[in-house]
């Protein structure tokens, strides 16, 4: 679902086993509402426990048909249907328990029409994620959307195709009236006829045309594939001829991911971003995680997929061609790139886009150290020139240094 449709994760923490849990909830489970900025709000799931599951999880507040049913041999697999609601908190009570949480939850067992539990989240626990939504739409629609009427229509061709095999393989056939018996219609049989010819199959032209069924079929297959970005996932699949470059494939690939920039935009954004944070929120309140630094004010997630690569490096294709760009603009202002591009948080960028592990990379007191390294190699440097260039005056003189001057130190250090 998370692929091409509505989809719901709901994230959550296990007092009991101290770890995170996670629960996929299909479309047909759930209802939601969005706020004014359409992004989801409010939920209610429904879910069916048997009467032990429920009396394991909630005790006697799971409702009174319920924990009977659960003390019931006989009955402890009934299943009893229960409300899940949760929804930002409008009324807070300051004496009341929880409410130090943004959300409340009611979970309300249906049948017996009373509320199981109350309880709430700092945060939405349900991550709803849509393919794509219009302006006025809340529950937004996938690409089988489109492609159900496509589905529907290669049904009938692969239908009509089998048709035509089996009308191919095993054809009508026709025989004159003067024929006695069935025909024997096998490999090897053999039928007497007292003419030639009667026992005749009927015209090809009724058995269909198997070539053009199949190429129909082939191509209502590509447009499926099409719907659901087949040569995105596998570009190299049903590319002609054996000459490939490095340079086509990367263009095709990147070329096929710049159609998911939208949908994988909103899947970013409304539910692996949410879903992230929140797990990482739950493991450290409750102590797994040490907490971030305290100057540390804000964090965000950095997705390093094939995917999530291929779309930032068309902002990497940018650098490159302003690098170019910038080569011959050095010639004419000196300077100009160091003024308009801080070069280390580019190419630092850069390699990440590529896809370099971040162990692999410098931290900034590493790369300090290197850049005061490479300082010190440049003024070493500089001062052996300058000793060079005093030698080689000093040469051209009839004159020799006196004794402790500065002179007669630099001539000492390069020997001379």
């Amino acid at each position: 679902w998370i692929g091409f449709g509505t989809g719901n994760i709901y994230c959550g923490w296990d007092k009991e086993k101290r770890c995170l849990i996670f629960k996929d909830w299909d479309v047909a489970n759930f209802r939601f509402t969005v706020d004014y900025a359409g992004k989801p709000n409010r939920c209610i799931v429904k879910w069916l426990y048997t009467a032990q599951q429920a009396y394991e999880k909630w005790g006697e507040n799971a409702g009174k048909e319920c924990v009977a049913a659960a003390k019931d041999p006989k009955r402890r697999s009934e299943k009893f249907p229960f409300l899940f609601r949760v929804q930002p908190r409008k009324n807070a009570d300051n004496n009341g328990p929880n409410t130090r949480w943004a959300y409340e939850e009611l979970i309300v067992n249906e049948k017996d029409r009373i509320i199981v539990l109350e309880t709430g989240y700092k945060t939405f626990p349900y991550n709803i994620v849509r393919w794509l939504v219009n302006s006025q739409e809340i529950w937004g629609y996938g690409q089988g959307h489109f492609a159900l009427s496509t589905d529907k229509e290669l049904q009938v061709q692969k239908k009509q195709l089998l048709y035509c095999a089996e009308m191919a393989n095993t054809p009508p056939y026709q025989t004159l009236v003067g024929f006695e018996g069935e025909p024997k219609i096998y490999p090897g049989a053999n039928n007497i006829v007292m003419e030639r010819d009667q026992i005749t199959p009927i015209h090809p032209g009724l058995q269909g045309n198997f070539p053009i069924t199949r190429e129909i079929v082939e191509m209502t297959k590509e447009d499926l594939h099409r719907y659901f970005y087949v040569k995105v996932f596998k570009p190299l699949e049903g590319l002609p001829g054996d000459r490939r470059t490095t340079v086509e494939i990367i263009e095709r690939v990147k070329a096929g991911y710049m159609l998911l920039i939208l949908p994988v935009t909103r899947l970013y954004n409304e539910c692996l971003t949410p879903l992230l944070e929140t797990c990482v929120n739950l493991l450290i309140e409750n102590g797994v995680m040490p907490p971030p630094p305290p100057g540390l004010v804000s964090y965000k997630f950095d997705y390093l997929g094939r995917l999530a690569l291929a779309l930032k490096e068309q902002q990497a294709d940018a650098l490159q061609r302003y690098a170019q760009f910038s080569l011959a603009m050095e010639q004419i202002v000196p300077g100009i790139t160091e003024e308009i591009l801080n070069i280390r948080r580019a190419g630092r960028r850069m390699a990440t886009t590529f896809g370099v592990n971040e162990n692999d990379l410098n931290d900034e007191n590493e790369a300090n150290a290197v850049v005061q390294a490479r300082l010190q190699r440049e003024k070493m440097q500089m001062q052996m020139q300058m000793a060079i260039a005093a030698g080689s005056a000093y040469k051209n003189t009839s004159r020799k240094a006196q004794e402790g001057s500065p002179a007669a130190a630099v001539m000492e250090q390069i020997g001379v």
